[in-house]
């Protein structure tokens, strides 16, 4: 009886016993049969179960209700199957699929290509005749990917950029003596 209304009356009586209930199983089945799309959506909101909203995400037949199916889910692997598998299907869930695998895949390898880029220019500080192409590389990654980098990083990083600066200014000085 709950799914089959789409009047406001029943629309809203089912959104209060809902949420009166807070039974995942009404949630699950609601999501799944409601004609209403508010009533799916707010459904939905309750649904934690990522095989439900991966289902959801590929089949529903409301792209809204898809799109936010899939904002929901937090596996990688999933939303990458997802990605692959909307294709062809539906142009808005693949192409929102593909933005989060590449925004989650950033947020997860964040910290160890920060890491990288610090051991990068502390190495690159430690050369005699660092190369300034490398340096303004290291520095434009940085830009990008520093921003939000732990406190000690960033102290790291700007100490090993200033070492490289001397030694570049160093190594000018001496190739203008030589060249006097």
């Amino acid at each position: 009886l709950l799914a089959q209304g789409n009047d406001v009356a029943s629309v809203q009586q089912t959104l209060e016993l809902m949420q009166k209930s807070g039974d995942a199983a009404m949630a699950e089945y609601l999501v799944r049969h409601s004609q209403s799309a508010e009533v799916r959506q707010q459904a939905l909101a309750t649904i934690q179960g990522s095989a439900l909203l991966s289902e959801i995400a590929l089949t529903d037949a409301d792209t809204n209700i898809r799109l936010q199916a899939l904002e929901s889910i937090s596996r990688l692997s999933t939303l990458k199957r997802i990605a692959t598998e909307a294709r062809g299907k539906n142009k808005r869930v693949a192409r929102r699929a593909r933005e989060l695998v590449e925004t989650r895949t950033l947020q997860q390898e964040l910290p160890q290509l920060q890491q990288q880029l610090v051991a990068k220019i502390e190495q690159l500080a430690s050369v005699q005749q660092p190369d300034q192409a490398t340096l303004h590389q290291l520095s434009q990654q940085w830009e990008k990917l520093g921003g939000d980098a732990p406190a000690e990083l960033q102290q790291r990083f700007n100490k090993a950029l200033q070492q490289v600066g001397k030694a570049i200014e160093q190594w000018r000085r001496g190739k203008e003596q030589q060249d006097r």
